[in-house]
């Protein structure tokens, strides 16, 4: 979120054959974690439900 509450970036990935919920919710993190570094930010916060991540993975 920026400094007024407003959403920044958002990215969406299908991946299938995810192994455990870990798994998901780590590949999630790597995916966001690339994005912030595309996009030459110094700091990413990760934000989200991890249901809501294993659910769309």
């Amino acid at each position: 979120m920026g400094s007024e509450g407003n959403l920044m970036v958002l990215k969406t990935v299908i991946h299938r054959n995810v192994p455990s919920p870990f798994a998901a919710e780590a590949y999630a993190c790597l995916e966001g974690t690339k994005l912030g570094i595309s996009l030459g930010t110094h700091s990413v916060r990760l934000m989200g439900d991890t249901k809501t991540i294993i659910r769309k993975c």
